[in-house]
């Protein structure tokens, strides 16, 4: 069951990597495929990473599709969203001043906040 629920977060990555091309990057605000970009070379504030698993998200409740293949649908997935964003933030990202260096260490993080919340 975890390797399956793994599967499935590593081809949503995927498809909306493969989607979601055209980035316009931000400093503080990095869209989830320009932030894997920036992790492989620089360090990043978990304050950054939060914003950016919370927009990747939203995405993903607001895509249907990909919904559907899940078996769920966008109010559904909204309202887990809502209802587990702010535990999922409080456990995984306690300190949002904190640097996380490395790819791996946010690549963790990110996948922990998205079997938090569901998403």
């Amino acid at each position: 069951m975890k390797y399956l629920l793994i599967i499935i977060v590593c081809a949503g990555a995927y498809y909306f990597y493969s989607n979601k091309a055209l980035i316009q990057p931000s400093t503080n605000d990095l869209e989830y495929t320009e932030l894997i970009k920036h992790l492989k070379t620089k360090n990043v504030k978990a304050s950054v990473l939060l914003n950016s698993a919370h927009k990747f998200a939203v995405d993903g409740c607001n895509d249907s599709e990909w919904l559907k293949i899940r078996g769920s649908n966008p109010k559904a997935c909204n309202d887990r969203l809502n209802s587990f964003k702010d535990i999922c933030a409080e456990r995984i990202f306690p300190d949002l001043d904190v640097v996380i260096d490395g790819y791996e260490a946010a690549n963790k993080m990110l996948s922990r906040y998205s079997e938090c919340t569901g998403v």
